[in-house]
């Protein structure tokens, strides 16, 4: 009874065993039989009795992944797959792959305050500052207070102080783009609080470049003695898109050997002088689709440098219009002036120039500016002129002149000696209105005497003034600005 017992019992067990490396219940032994590994067959278990010595697998080839001893009768190895119950049907579908190409880019960043936007400054960034209004003084106020610390932290901005208060000036940031977070202008607005500070200063660098801003000064227009944007020795400047506005004393300065700008679709608005003040410049400066008015006097372009403004479709405002005309180096195509601006004559530069339409006034009358430049015409004969004029007049002391004609003739000996260095004068008012020039400091040919008188131009309270300087037989106009 007990021997059936044992038997009935081995059998059932071993009828279990089975039942469990068919089910899954055994690991990977079920698996391994399937891919024709050698593993033990369920008959060969262990008896419960564990008398007989038993047929089984190494327990090496039953653990998951241990594929190195998978190897049967036949020395062949099963496939790296079956240890880990991986079906070779489930890839991965390409469509879901990441593509390689759609990279972030490390140089874009977005913020939202202006001291993130200070951070962020530096060659090659690309900042995205979100829609807001950003007053920059705030921070730069409180900044200020460890000016030292923070220019020495940072290379690439600098704290520096104006008469009443601090301004920001980036530094040789090369490639630096900066833009709003909308295309519209007005959703991203820069202020400044001090009246003689710049709201940006760029100093040095090339490929700037600037887009979907409005900028300019808390003050009231008329207050302001520092400028919106100001370039010095930047190259390659790119606007984009900006609202540029008063009190500030011009929209955009650029000089110190700064070089080559295009802006398109920017307003400079409101100023408190003029819309732009470009010298010491070269390359090529050009305005698309532009507009400047509502300044309370003219913009200035030097046209003695080696640089060439164009307006291209731009709007004018009344000063704007009355000034622009002038100069070799300033070209206008598709533009609409203001329907009152009055236009000096028409002239050719080295082009016999005649008065007719000008109204003489007395000296005694005139206000001048400590330093008059301005833009010469000249009946001397063509001929005998050849040369660059870069005339000045400069009231100093109470009674003396300073005059520069900047004549460079190419060693014309007709007129080689008058005002190739400052030249000062003394000067009387005489009786008919004009100024007698007697040379105080001259030698030579120099040392001729002169008259200077005075003419102007326009309706009342938008006139343009006139100086004729004449010195022996040579007498050359220009208009003061």
């Amino acid at each position: 009874m007990k021997r059936k017992t044992i038997k009935t019992l081995a059998v059932l067990m071993a009828l279990a065993m089975a039942l469990a490396l068919l089910t899954g219940c055994g690991g990977n032994s079920a698996n391994n039989s399937a891919q024709g590994n050698n593993s033990a067959p369920a008959n060969n278990a262990v008896p419960a009795n564990n008398t007989e010595p038993a047929n089984t697998t190494p327990a090496n080839n039953t653990e998951p992944g241990n594929n190195s001893n998978n190897v049967g009768s036949d020395n062949t190895v099963a496939p790296d797959n079956t240890a880990n119950n991986v079906d070779p049907s489930n890839t991965v579908d390409p469509s879901n792959t990441v593509d390689p190409t759609n990279t972030v880019d490390p140089d874009a960043v977005t913020v939202s305050s202006a001291e993130d936007l200070l951070e962020a400054i530096k060659p090659g960034a690309k900042i995205t500052i979100a829609a807001g209004s950003y007053n920059l003084s705030e921070y730069l106020a409180e900044a200020a207070k460890k000016a030292d610390e923070f220019n020495t932290a940072h290379q690439y901005v600098r704290i520096q102080p104006c008469n009443d208060g601090v301004e920001l000036a980036i530094l040789n940031a090369d490639g630096l783009s900066i833009k709003g977070g909308t295309g519209a202008c007005a959703d991203t607005v820069i202020l400044v609080d001090p009246r003689y500070a710049d709201v940006m200063v760029f100093s040095g660098g090339s490929g700037i470049r600037l887009a979907n801003l409005t900028m300019g000064h808390t003050p009231d227009k008329g207050s302001c003695e520092g400028d919106v944007l100001h370039f010095r020795g930047t190259k390659n400047i790119e606007l984009n898109n900006l609202d540029l506005f008063g009190c500030g004393t011009y929209a955009l300065r650029a000089d110190t050997g700064s070089s080559t700008l295009h802006a398109d679709g920017c307003t400079l608005r409101d100023c408190s002088e003029g819309a732009i003040y470009i010298e010491d410049c070269t390359g090529d400066f050009v305005f698309e689709n532009c507009v400047m008015s509502g300044s309370d006097s003219y913009p200035y372009f030097d046209t003695m440098m080696p640089a060439k403004l164009y307006l291209k479709k731009c709007r004018l405002g009344l000063h704007e219009s009355e000034w622009f005309p002038y100069g070799d180096n300033i070209v206008l195509e598709d533009c609409d002036l203001d329907e009152n601006a009055e236009l000096p004559p028409d002239y050719e530069p080295g082009a016999a120039f005649s008065p007719a339409d000008l109204v003489f006034v007395s000296a005694k009358e005139m206000e001048l500016p400590a330093n008059c430049y301005g833009y010469v015409m000249t009946d001397v004969d063509t001929d005998i002129l050849d040369a660059e004029l870069n005339p000045y007049f400069d009231i100093r002391n109470g009674n003396v002149l300073e005059a520069y004609m900047g004549v460079y003739t190419e060693g014309k000996a007709e007129i080689t000696g008058y005002f190739n260095a400052p030249v000062q004068f003394s000067w009387t008012y005489t009786d008919n209105g004009c100024m007698d020039l007697q040379p105080v400091n001259a030698q030579g040919t120099d040392a001729a005497s002169g008259l200077l008188s005075f003419f102007k131009s326009g309706p009342e309270g938008y006139e343009l003034y006139w100086a004729k300087l004449e010195v022996d037989i040579y007498a050359i106009w220009f208009q003061i600005l």
